[in-house]
């Protein structure tokens, strides 16, 4: 067994340890050996993934390079599918290319993650969004359609409640259980769209007030609400009055289409917590370099767990912070961040010269 399956073996919150690292350096070395793209970015980064490094000098993708370079580390036979990011700032989509073995490895640690949060009890999921939104086209998918899937595995069934133009179905409205454990689903856009566009009808309310003190998980999306100027206790505080449950039953789920599989939700503290299979630095948004727990800078996740492609390190312009490593009074282990916002200048200096496509 590789070292990376051996590392989604074990439970999401632990201490690392070394088998962490052990997984980060085999899956350095196999993209280092088979994609040239990655062995070329390695050596213009003065990197060798068989020397001795630490975490911090395993260099990083921006997330932008995955807009305009296809990156593979097998063959192209071997590709199952392909997923693409929603494209919302830049109208450019990052697309990532998955064989069975990373597709298999992100399902089982999305699995592993979110069971710490919501059991393993099956349950009825009600989804802000189309059935056609999970449904793939020629082997490709939409991040949207490929976050909703990776919820199957905890539903009993699923409740589309938006038809094909992300309106409002009422009739499927009529579906949502009453007296079940039921979640919600959805694009964080999508449910405050929908939110404000029915806050006052009597209909709307009833079918939603079926369900007593649900589950809401959120995905994506905070960059529109950003611009609309709808803080994170707003929406929260809005779609708990509109979908009849607490404050801190609403979930922000936050995750990047470079690294699906490895999700980070909110505790029940508000923080998100780094599993096992992923790692995060913040780096200074003027110098790169790692920051002070507490300074704010951009996000660098880091996993093991993408063998098709090398996806192992990236970095994007999204800013956070980290705020505990340990001692959260929800009693996972690990570092435990906070999101912040979309950076709206700021450029990921030094990096987009590394690795220009060629031909």
């Amino acid at each position: 067994m590789s070292k990376v399956d051996s590392l989604l073996e074990m439970k999401p919150f632990q201490e690392k340890g070394e088998i962490f690292m052990e997984a980060m350096r085999e899956s350095l070395q196999l993209h280092y050996g088979k994609c040239e793209l990655y062995r070329k970015f390695c050596q213009k980064n003065n990197f060798d993934p068989h020397g001795r490094y630490t975490l911090e000098q395993i260099p990083f993708f921006p997330v932008s390079l995955f807009k305009t370079v296809k990156l593979l580390s097998v063959d192209e036979k071997d590709i199952v599918k392909s997923v693409s990011s929603s494209a919302t700032t830049s109208g450019v989509p990052s697309k990532v290319y998955l064989d069975a073995i990373t597709a298999k490895r992100q399902v089982k640690a999305l699995g592993a993650i979110m069971s710490s949060f919501i059991g393993t009890e099956r349950k009825a999921f009600v989804v802000f969004d189309s059935p056609g939104t999970v449904k793939a086209a020629e082997g490709r998918l939409s991040s949207r359609g490929t976050a909703i899937r990776g919820f199957l595995p905890f539903s009993k069934k699923m409740i589309f409640i938006l038809d094909n133009d992300l309106n409002l179905d009422r009739e499927a409205l009529q579906e949502i259980p009453q007296g079940e454990d039921v979640c919600f689903l959805g694009f964080t856009f999508l449910i405050y769209q929908i939110m404000e566009r029915h806050r006052g009808d009597a209909d709307v309310a009833a079918a939603m007030g079926r369900v007593k003190s649900p589950l809401v998980l959120h995905l994506g999306g905070w960059k529109r609400l950003q611009e609309l100027s709808v803080s994170k206790s707003v929406f929260n505080k809005d779609v708990a009055r509109f979908l009849n449950t607490e404050e801190a039953n609403v979930k922000d789920i936050y995750g990047m289409v470079e690294q699906l599989g490895t999700i980070y939700p909110d505790c029940e503290y508000g923080f998100k917590h780094v599993p096992l299979y992923s790692d995060i630095i913040i780096r200074d948004p003027e110098t790169l370099k790692p920051a002070e727990d507490g300074k704010e800078g951009f996000i660098q996740l880091l996993t093991p767990l993408p063998n098709s492609y090398p996806g192992v390190s990236v970095i994007s312009d999204d800013l956070g912070v980290i705020v505990k490593r340990d001692g959260c009074g929800c009693g996972r282990r690990g570092k435990a961040f906070l999101f912040h916002s979309r950076a709206q200048k700021a450029e990921l200096k030094g990096c987009g010269d590394t690795l220009a496509p060629e031909g």
